[in-house]
């Protein structure tokens, strides 16, 4: 997450909520690919989340890892 801190405008805050799902290894050395979207934006007691999908393919284009991370904006 840190990787995609000047890549999006939303700011940062505490993490709420994450899940990971892997789904094979990644060699040593494979270049990777990382896909992602804002899927949802909400209040909840007064304060703003994000909700970031991502995904990690391989250099053969196999998803290799999921990614659902939701954090607030500060």
């Amino acid at each position: 997450i840190p990787l995609l801190r000047g890549h999006l405008e939303l700011g940062w805050g505490l993490m709420a909520r994450h899940s990971l799902k892997i789904l094979r290894p990644v060699a040593i050395n494979d270049t990777v690919t990382v896909s992602g979207e804002i899927i949802d934006k909400f209040v909840r007691k007064d304060r703003h989340y994000w909700t970031l999908r991502y995904n990690v393919r391989d250099s053969r284009g196999e998803l290799c890892l999921e990614n659902l991370v939701t954090c607030s904006v500060d």
